[in-house]
């Protein structure tokens, strides 16, 4: 299970992403709040955070994203999501809970106002570190996938398939494109003068990045390329025989 807190200053653009019709969202549990229109909703928000007008940023916007092999219903997300809102001392606060149904992973977002009713102001200070601690503790808790052992998965399928197309004798770029074809955007990072320093590869659904040096040693932008390079010239020697 991944989760991430972020800090912003409006209410309008952060519902109106996570109730845009492309998600399919769906509410799944709010609290002091009137279920409504996507306006009224946003304005329910403003509300009350002009309680605080001082305050410049009042939004905090949680995701909540499972493995693909875990077992979830809406009731283990709204559970998940108000134990999280307990840790963080946010549970009184006003929020919304909305889940996505676009990707094939479940995941959810939770809108929730720091003003509380009473116009106090619930910290941010180290929220992202928090929100990491909390879900490490809820992944126990709640035996779910571990965020550390998804990451390592993704690099696992990363490695298999460059071993792959090299074993086939494949180019670079063909070698690229089995990566992507795991759901993988292949980035090439250059230098001011546009020398290619290396590549990293981001996964388009989690918009996490690695760096193919992560992978391991042998899986630099540089030894790829010696090693394709390597493999393109003995086919061509073979073929001019």
């Amino acid at each position: 299970m991944i989760g991430k807190s972020i800090i912003g200053a409006l209410f309008g653009g952060c519902i109106s992403y996570c109730l845009d019709p492309k998600k399919d969202p769906e509410i799944l549990e709010v609290n002091g709040l009137f279920e409504g229109s996507k306006k009224e909703l946003i304005q329910q928000f403003n509300t009350i955070s002009a309680q605080a007008p001082n305050v410049k940023k009042p939004v905090w916007h949680s995701t909540i994203s499972f493995a693909h092999s875990d077992i979830v219903d809406d009731q283990l997300i709204k559970t998940v999501a108000i134990d999280f809102l307990k840790s963080m001392g946010l549970e009184n606060n006003q929020y919304i809970l909305i889940k996505h149904n676009d990707t094939k992973h479940v995941h959810a977002h939770l809108v929730i106002n720091r003003v509380g009713f009473d116009g106090s102001l619930a910290r941010d200070w180290k929220c992202k570190f928090r929100t990491m601690k909390v879900m490490q503790e809820l992944e126990i808790k709640y035996e779910l996938t571990v965020a550390k052992d998804q990451e390592n998965q993704r690099k696992v399928n990363i490695k298999n398939a460059i071993d792959t197309g090299i074993s086939k004798g494949e180019s670079l770029n063909q070698v690229f494109k089995r990566v992507e074809n795991l759901g993988f955007k292949i980035k090439i990072n250059k230098t001011s003068n546009g020398k290619i320093r290396g590549v990293g590869f981001r996964d388009v659904e989690k918009g996490i990045y690695f760096k193919s040096s992560s992978i391991g040693r042998n899986y630099s932008f540089n030894n790829l390329l010696k090693v394709t390079q390597k493999i393109t010239k003995k086919k061509i020697k073979q073929l001019s025989k």
